[in-house]
C-alpha cells in the first residue's frame, strides 16, 4: 500500500482515497474482510452475480455502505463494454447496462465490481461530477475511460484539467500473462507495446492523459491484487471461482 489508498478504522475491511474526501467526495475500496460471505467467496463479496448467497451479498453492501456512511449506491449491469450510464435525478431501480456510471446527485454513490479488472474513479470538485469505470482488458480496448471523460464534457461541460482519476487495485502487468493472439489484438487496439504480459494500469493512464487530464491529477492506488490476493478478490489468482470488491465514490453533503 502507498499513501494514495487507505484503510478505514474498524470492521468490515474498507479503504478510501484521502486525496478525493479533500475534495468533497467520499470514496470506498472494499477488501475481503469483515463480510458473511462464505467460501469460496469468503468474506465480503460484493456481487450477486457469481453464484454467491443473496443475502449475504446484500448483508456486505450493507456493512461496507454504513462504513462509509453512505446509503445509496447505484451499480451498472457491467458487461465488459464502452456504455456509459448517467446518473443526474433519482437512481433507476433496474440497474442499466453500463461499464462506467457518471452522477451529479449528492450523496448517490456509483461503484463498480472487479476482481482483476481496473476501477478507474474520477472527480471534478467545482461541478459536483463523479464517475467510476470499469475498464479491464476488453474495456481499455473500447476506450471506454476515454469515453467516460468525454461524456462528462459533453453532458456536463466538465473541464478536464480540473478532474481528478484515481487507479485502483487490479491486476498488473507482473501477474496479467496472455496468449499472443490475445497480446497482439490488444497491441492493435490500444496502441500499446506488443507484450504477453498486458499492461492494463499503462493504457488507461494513457487515455486519461490522452483526454487532457494532467499527469499529476491521475493517483494510483498501485495495488496488484494477484499479488495482494490475502486483501482483494482476484479471478486469475482464486482460479476462476472468486468474489468481487466495489470501488465506489459520491458527491458527499445529503
Amino acid at each position: 500500500m502507498n499513501e494514495v489508498i487507505k484503510r478505514l478504522s474498524g470492521e468490515p475491511e474498507v479503504y478510501h482515497y484521502p486525496a478525493f474526501a479533500a475534495q468533497g467526495f467520499v470514496t470506498i475500496v472494499s477488501g475481503r474482510g469483515g463480510g458473511v460471505s462464505a467460501p469460496p467467496f469468503h468474506c465480503l463479496n460484493m456481487s450477486d452475480k457469481v453464484g454467491d448467497d443473496p443475502a449475504a451479498v446484500a448483508e456486505n453492501r450493507a456493512r461496507v455502505m454504513a462504513a462509509a456512511g453512505l446509503g445509496s449506491l447505484y451499480l451498472g449491469r457491467q458487461v465488459h463494454g464502452d456504455g456509459v450510464t448517467v446518473i443526474d435525478a433519482q437512481p433507476p431501480d433496474d440497474p442499466q447496462e453500463a461499464d462506467a456510471v457518471i452522477v451529479s446527485v449528492p450523496g448517490v454513490a456509483v461503484g463498480v465490481l472487479t476482481a482483476d479488472c481496473v476501477p478507474i474513479l474520477v472527480a471534478e470538485p467545482s461541478r459536483g461530477l463523479a464517475a467510476a469505470v470499469h475498464a479491464g482488458r476488453r474495456g481499455a480496448e473500447r476506450g471506454i475511460t476515454a469515453k467516460t471523460i468525454a461524456l462528462m464534457r459533453e453532458r456536463f461541460g466538465a473541464d478536464p484539467a480540473r478532474l481528478t482519476a484515481v487507479i485502483g487495485p487490479c491486476i498488473r502487468a507482473c501477474c496479467y500473462h496472455v496468449d499472443p493472439e490475445t497480446a497482439r489484438n490488444f497491441a492493435s487496439c490500444c496502441g500499446a507495446p506488443y507484450a504477453d504480459n498486458l499492461d492494463l494500469v499503462g493504457v488507461n493512464l494513457r487515455q486519461l492523459e490522452g483526454s487532457g487530464l494532467a499527469r499529476a491529477a491521475i493517483l494510483d492506488s498501485g495495488v496488484c491484487v494477484s499479488c495482494r490476493n490475502d486483501l482483494f478478490y482476484s479471478h486469475r489468482a482464486d482460479r476462476n471461482t472468486t468474489g468481487r470488491f466495489l470501488s465506489a465514490i459520491a458527491l458527499a453533503g445529503a
